[in-house]
């Protein structure tokens, strides 16, 4: 959906290798593409612009795309309000997380994670955005550019799960280096989002790293503390 419905390459997909015999996860067979990461600094201060330029016109592409009514991921889609689903998906996350003993989280990050969850209604209020078409994924490690020529944008590869949620949980990644929150401002110049997103982008940082550790078992220490530090504000 993502490479119909845009202006920027993706891999394609060949195939599908399943374990029917062996248990383990399906392997995407998928095209291997040209290109570096986007994190590479551009060659000049104007390759730069314009490289933001093209990053920012092909998710607005993607954005413009509205989900008349559904939100959630690629195998679980859902007519929803975003606030409500998103409160869904904490609830899964936080029950999740109870079920184990040694995840590496103090008292004191679930404090943190216990009161964000009160404060939902709150940290939500006067929300109104549409849920648009996401990459899901959206960081400077998933877009390809060609660095031997004129830094243009290749590709976007990597996409996440999520498939219909408001613009700006796609932005809240933005968020490692002056780079990524330089595009983030570009972005952000030509399509604004709520002035609420200063808040929900750390609570939509501090979630995601939740995830990461229900799902694999690690998360990033420093992007947790750093979110967690952030809302404080919010969740006075």
């Amino acid at each position: 959906m993502l490479a119909r419905s845009g202006t920027v390459r993706m891999p394609t997909i060949y195939g599908v290798m399943t374990h029917e015999e062996h248990p383990g996860p399906d392997v995407l067979l998928l095209e291997r593409m040209r290109g570096v990461s986007v994190e590479a600094p551009a060659r000049t201060p104007e390759r730069w612009e314009q490289l933001k330029d093209q990053i920012v016109e092909a998710l607005l592409a993607w954005h413009r795309q509205d989900s008349r009514g559904c939100v959630g991921a690629v195998d679980n889609t859902q007519e929803n309000f975003w606030p409500s689903w998103y409160r869904q998906h904490v609830e899964v996350l936080w029950t999740t997380l109870n079920q184990f003993n040694n995840t590496g989280l103090s008292m004191q990050d679930k404090r943190i994670l216990f009161r964000t969850r009160e404060c939902l209604p709150a940290l939500f209020e006067g929300f109104n955005d549409n849920c648009v078409l996401i990459h899901g994924n959206f960081c400077l490690r998933s877009m390809l550019k060609d660095s031997r020529i004129c830094d243009q944008l290749l590709a976007m590869v990597g996409p996440g799960l999520m498939l219909w949620a408001p613009r700006e949980y796609e932005l809240f990644r933005l968020m490692d280096n002056s780079l990524a929150e330089d595009l983030l401002w570009s972005y952000l110049q030509r399509a604004p989002v709520a002035e609420s997103f200063i808040w929900r982008r750390w609570l939509y940082v501090l979630w995601d790293e939740v995830a990461q550790l229900v799902n694999t078992g690690r998360f990033n220490r420093r992007n947790f503390d750093l979110a967690s530090k952030s809302l404080l504000p919010w969740l006075a």
